[in-house]
């Protein structure tokens, strides 16, 4: 072999050995970006009009609608033993967290407080977290094993909704053409009553509202009352504009709007108050979310709880802070994912009924209650400095509430004067009353006097 065949040999051999170390080298990753995707979980999808196992004798529509309605009933059946299982682990959830709170209280040393024993929840506790382990398998196994067809292949990942350049995007996140805020010019709004738990501000004006739509006994209470208003954003450049689109509210338009609201709606919205139940609460926004869903609903929950805590109604007050604290915690939610509150209804209620969550939610709402205990006693101070009390009527008072300054129910008293000095005083007219005294002998004046001082009648 001549040297230079030998070199051109030599040369070959080298550039080889390189390439298949590299190749070696290199074969994990193309082996890894070689692979192909799984689709072995297509291999087996259902198909109503699948002929395979159609027998000749058999009518073949006839066949593929028993399958179609086999298929269908079946899927009704997972999917109903679905929301059982979902249904069981969300409720075991729930009385976690309520053990867990329990437990907590008798840590910090406060096991008077829980009226169970300790032992006894922790035992269920964990029979609970047994059982939603069990129920999780479940569902995961049905899951894994579910069955393909046309119709649950695919689902949709994303939806957009396109609004012209020109549209104005209120709060809710709605957005409304241009045209459409013109022709709302002079329509009717309340003034917007918002979350309980952020920070106070006053606007006496809303005590007109609701006393002018239901009067209730109680001395109509206002927005302050409520003391619960969050101060309003600084206005957009958009907001402005569909401000002055829509035109000026006045003191009148936004009352007759509510009033109107009020009137309309005001059966809904007491059985609204009135609802314990987390579910069945969910369930009133699902069927009137147009009524429940409005500012006017949640400015008429915050007014009641004040009216209902001015009335001695304690229990009632914290049933209505709890429903108002619903909806504020809602509209906030909506507000910060600029959609409509409706959109976010089933998602709130899954987040509440979290442990953690539930926890944080009747915490936010105890703190809103104590706010409207507090606004109560100065509201009742600045009745009494303004010469208000009598506007309180004395028989929706516990006996012990209408007591006087000396020990005597002003009611009994009432009753039990002179016809002449009854209408003295419901008249209010000081000339008859010194009259009517003047003409009854002297001990018994005196003695009728000081009963009505005593009673708080008659202030000395």
């Amino acid at each position: 072999m001549q040297p230079l065949q030998a070199k051109r040999l030599f040369e070959r051999l080298l550039v080889f050995a390189h390439l298949q170390s590299f190749l070696l080298s290199a074969s994990p990753i193309v082996l890894i970006m070689a692979k192909p995707f799984d689709y072995s979980k297509w291999d087996n999808i259902e198909l109503s009009d699948d002929e395979s196992d159609l027998h000749p004798n058999i009518d073949k529509e006839s066949w593929f609608r028993l399958k179609h309605r086999t298929r269908v009933e079946r899927e009704e059946r997972e999917e109903q033993e679905k929301k059982n299982l979902l249904e069981a682990n969300r409720l075991a959830d729930i009385r976690i967290a309520e053990i867990d709170a329990n437990l907590k209280l008798v840590e910090d040393g406060r096991a008077e407080e829980v009226d169970e024993d300790p032992d006894a929840m922790q035992a269920e506790k964990q029979q609970l977290l047994e059982l939603n382990k069990e129920r999780s398998d479940r569902l995961e196994h049905m899951e894994k094993n579910r069955k393909w067809n046309w119709e649950n292949m695919c689902h949709t990942v994303e939806e957009t909704t396109t609004i012209s350049a020109s549209a104005e995007v209120g709060e809710t996140g709605a957005g409304a053409p241009k045209r459409i805020l013109k022709q709302a010019r002079g329509t009717n709004q309340a003034p917007a009553a918002s979350s309980a738990s952020t920070a106070t501000s006053t606007a006496g004006e809303a005590s007109t509202k609701k006393a002018a739509a239901k009067p209730r006994g109680a001395p109509a209470a206002s927005a302050s009352d409520a003391a619960t208003q969050r101060t309003p954003p600084a206005p957009t450049e958009s907001s402005a504009r569909a401000a002055a689109a829509a035109g000026p509210a006045t003191e009148g338009e936004e009352l007759e709007g509510y009033t109107s609201f009020v009137e309309a709606h005001e059966s809904l919205l007491e059985t609204f108050i009135d609802t314990e139940s987390v579910e069945k609460t969910q369930q009133l926004l699902r069927d009137h979310p147009t009524i429940l869903l409005k500012e006017h609903a949640s400015s008429y929950l915050l007014l009641s709880c004040l009216e209902d805590e001015m009335n001695g109604n304690h229990s009632r007050m914290r049933l209505c802070a709890r429903q108002s604290q619903i909806l504020s915690n809602i509209a906030e939610l909506a507000k910060s994912m600029n959609r409509h509150p409706r959109d976010i209804l089933d998602a709130f209620f899954v987040k509440m009924r979290e442990g953690q969550h539930f926890m944080e939610f009747m915490k936010q709402t105890q703190g809103f209650v104590e706010r409207i205990q507090k606004r109560a006693v100065e509201k009742r101070k600045e009745m009494a400095a303004a010469g208000e009390t009598e506007a309180v009527p004395l028989g929706e008072l516990s006996r012990e509430e209408r007591l006087g300054p000396g020990g005597l129910d002003p009611v009994e008293v009432f009753d039990s004067l002179s016809p002449a000095l009854q209408e003295a005083f419901e008249s209010r007219d000081t000339e008859k009353l010194k009259a009517a005294l003047e003409a009854m002998p002297m001990e018994e004046a005196q003695s009728t006097l000081q009963r009505c001082i005593d009673s708080g009648l008659w202030v000395a």
